[in-house]
């Protein structure tokens, strides 16, 4: 099986981790190592021993009704967030529209529909900042991250145009979980919602990005020639010290509906994410609702403003 790098890699960072201290220079001391059984490894037994309950932790989390695997990322909340509990941020933009997508442009990358859509996006995060700003002024604290976690629909954000939202990541020292307009992977057109987490290490900033992709393209992408790629299911486990640790984990519109990535979930995880562009608005509805007993915890519908019926 290939190993993919870059933006659609699956490496997890516990794999990252071993990788960097089994392969540091005699002598030096791989630095940065979050992961307490990976730091602590001085010999093969040693070795031995992390990789037997490393695996055993992973086979615990394998989603056997999906035969998928789950990866799970580990973060921590910054110092200064705010203390009234989990904060998390729906957005509900208007571009880009349903009519926008074509068998002849199903990427948006003609210049008029990226420079309409960047446009729309910037303006959308700038709202949000501010938002966010009034919020803590209101509630008298000053201090940053503003939110825990930003959540844009599925289809919201171009390739090209991620840096508005690591800004507005780096701006609120939050995480964000955003659908990404239809990108090429191996020969593949796929659909796929990416994480944006900032980690934070001596007052250096660096990205943790993991892809969730969409495994059931729905009636109207087939056309488009969009398939269906989900290679794991992400797991993004917060740690605190006061209310976590806790588990995060998001689907694109139709997989939601799937029973089976369901029955997977529960128990694993604390709130379910939903990114959708959907207009059938109330089966969504009805939806949420149902996953909410089913899965016994949170779960967040974000629609696109074209069609709203986010809850």
């Amino acid at each position: 099986m290939p190993i993919r790098v870059g933006e659609m890699a699956t490496l997890s960072e516990w794999s990252a981790e071993l990788l960097k201290t089994c392969l540091q220079w005699p002598g030096f001391q791989a630095t940065y190592v979050k992961y307490k059984d990976v730091a602590n490894i001085q010999d093969l037994d040693m070795l031995k021993g992390v990789l037997k309950r490393r695996l055993s932790l992973l086979d615990g989390l394998y989603c056997h009704s999906i035969r998928t695997p789950a990866l799970l990322t580990k973060v921590t909340r910054p110092e200064k967030r705010h203390e009234k509990g989990f904060r998390l941020v729906s957005v509900q933009q208007l571009l880009p529209r349903t009519s926008a997508f074509s068998i002849s442009d199903p990427k948006l990358d003609s210049p008029v529909q990226k420079a309409a859509n960047r446009d729309h996006l910037a303006r959308i995060c700038q709202l949000t900042h501010k938002t966010l700003e009034a919020t803590l002024q209101a509630e008298k604290m000053i201090s940053y991250p503003g939110a825990d976690l930003i959540i844009f629909p599925e289809l919201s954000v171009h390739p090209d145009d991620q840096d508005l939202l690591k800004r507005l990541a780096d701006k609120s020292q939050s995480m964000i979980f955003a659908g990404l307009i239809f990108s090429d992977h191996e020969g593949k057109l796929v659909n796929v919602a990416r994480w944006y987490i900032p980690d934070y290490k001596d007052g250096a900033r660096q990205w943790i990005i993991r892809d969730q992709g969409k495994a059931f393209p729905t009636d109207q992408e087939k056309p488009l020639g969009v398939e269906g790629f989900r290679p794991c299911q992400q797991l993004i486990e917060i740690e605190d010290n006061k209310d976590g640790p806790f588990v995060l984990s998001g689907a694109i519109c139709y997989d939601a509906t799937d029973l089976n990535l369901a029955a997977d979930l529960k128990g694993k995880t604390d709130l379910f994410i939903v990114a959708a562009h959907n207009k059938d608005v109330r089966t969504f509805d009805a939806m949420a609702g149902a996953l909410n007993y089913h899965l016994y915890q949170h779960v967040v519908v974000v629609n696109k403003g074209e069609f709203g019926g986010s809850t």
